[in-house]
């Protein structure tokens, strides 16, 4: 996605990240250029990063299957309450759920991409002034948003958001513990290890 590309490699230390509001009318000019004309658009270009992130946003949400399925949130907001006090096993059951779910293609991979793209945008909060119970709370809606069945701003909705901005949190987090970067040095010698026994 050329909008994460550019925030990660451009903007992460721009001030007001994800809380600076783009124009509506700019943002809905550049989705029709995207959706109906199929423009690829140089973000690098534009280098307007409240417009870059309203067009995620919109890509993300206007997805045709969810990036993130609302019923995952009761079962990772349960390992949250349940091993408030353990990092550890709370990062490894979640981990556990995020991997079974990527490998039935319930979770896209669209969503981890998010999730560390917003661990990258929290790592320079002091430069972006963007702290990351900000970044929950935005994609949380966003995830929520999908259950029509619960009426935005009723108590209901308002217990799921917090619950859901807390689970983002914790992803944001510990996406790069529950799915690290692999080293191409690593990646590298692993090959010349497998050519080596092929030989």
């Amino acid at each position: 996605n050329g909008a994460m590309d550019y925030l990660a490699n451009e903007g992460l230390e721009l001030p007001n990240l994800f809380r600076a509001v783009a124009s509506p009318k700019a943002t809905q000019e550049l989705m029709i250029a995207i959706r109906e004309r199929g423009e690829e658009i140089d973000f690098i270009e534009l280098g307007d990063a409240p417009l870059c992130i309203s067009v995620l946003k919109e890509c993300v949400s206007g997805q045709s299957k969810e990036v993130f399925p609302i019923k995952l949130l009761e079962p990772l907001g349960d390992i949250l309450r349940e091993e408030r006090h353990s990092s550890e096993k709370r990062i490894s059951r979640m981990q556990s759920i995020l991997v079974t779910n990527v490998k039935q293609g319930n979770v896209s991979p669209t969503f981890l991409n998010l999730l560390g793209l917003l661990n990258l945008v929290s790592q320079h909060s002091a430069k972006n002034g963007t702290q990351i119970s900000h970044l929950g709370a935005t994609f949380a809606e966003e995830f929520i948003g999908r259950d029509t069945q619960i009426k935005k701003n009723t108590a209901e909705w308002r217990q799921m958001k917090q619950s859901a901005t807390n689970v983002m949190m914790e992803l944001i987090t510990n996406i790069y513990k529950m799915f690290p970067l692999q080293d191409k040095d690593d990646d590298k010698k692993k090959k010349e290890g497998e050519g080596a026994k092929i030989k």
